[in-house]
C-alpha cells in the first residue's frame, strides 16, 4: 500500500501539533464542574421519563477559587486592564422539576439561586496610591431554564439510547445588584443574564 506524500506530512503536522500543544486556565469559571484547567464533563444522560412520571429534584454547585494577590490586582489597574478581578466563591441552588409528557418526550424547568463572594479588584484612580476595592458579594434569583429531551433512539436489546436536548434560559434573573461603593456591578457577577438563550 502507498501512501501519497503529502498525507504523510499532514498526519506528521497534526501529530507534532498535538505534542505541542498547552493546556489553557481562565481564573473566571462559569460553575458546575469547569473550574480548573481540567475536569469532569457533566451530561444529561438519553433517558427519559416514563409518561406520566415526575422528578423533582435540588441541586448544589459550589466552587471555590485561588485569590489573586492584591498585587496582581493593583498591577492590573495601573496597566489600565479593567477586566481583571479576584472572586471567592461561586455557588448555585436549583430546585428542578422535570414531567414525562410520553415515553420518549421529558420537560423540564430549573429555577436557580446564585451567589458569588469575594469579589475584588484593583482601583488607579490616584496613580500614585492604587488600592483593592472589596466590591462585595452578589445573590439573588437567576435565569429559569426550560428544557425538553426527545429520545429518538431505543434500543431496549443492547440497551443504547440517544435524545435530542433542547432548552432555553429566560431572562428572569436580577440584573440590578450593587457593590459596597454603591456601582451597579458588571454582568458577569449579576444573577441574572438579562437576555434569552436557546
Amino acid at each position: 500500500m502507498l501512501i501519497h506524500p503529502n498525507r504523510c506530512i499532514a498526519l506528521a503536522l497534526a501529530l507534532a501539533s498535538i505534542g505541542v500543544a498547552t493546556p489553557a486556565s481562565a481564573h473566571h469559571p462559569g460553575g458546575g464542574g469547569n473550574a480548573e484547567a481540567s475536569g469532569p464533563i457533566f451530561t444529561i444522560p438519553a433517558s427519559t421519563l416514563d409518561e406520566g412520571q415526575t422528578a423533582v429534584g435540588v441541586m448544589f454547585e459550589y466552587v471555590r477559587l485561588r485569590m489573586l494577590s492584591d498585587q496582581t490586582l493593583v498591577n492590573a489597574a495601573v496597566a489600565g486592564n479593567e477586566g481583571v478581578h479576584d472572586l471567592k466563591t461561586i455557588e448555585s441552588t436549583s430546585a428542578v422539576f422535570a414531567y414525562g409528557l410520553t415515553h420518549d418526550l421529558t420537560v423540564s424547568v430549573r429555577l436557580p439561586w446564585v451567589g458569588r463572594t469575594g469579589i475584588r479588584e484593583g482601583n488607579a484612580a490616584d496613580p500614585l496610591n492604587p488600592i483593592v476595592l472589596d466590591r462585595g458579594d452578589t445573590f439573588g434569583f437567576s435565569d429559569v431554564t426550560f428544557f425538553g429531551q426527545y429520545r429518538f433512539f431505543n434500543d431496549k436489546k443492547t440497551q443504547l439510547e440517544a435524545a435530542i436536548l433542547l432548552g432555553v434560559k429566560t431572562p428572569t434573573g436580577v440584573t440590578n445588584r450593587f457593590d459596597n461603593q454603591g456601582q451597579l456591578f458588571d454582568a458577569e457577577f449579576q444573577p441574572g443574564t438579562g437576555a434569552w438563550t436557546g
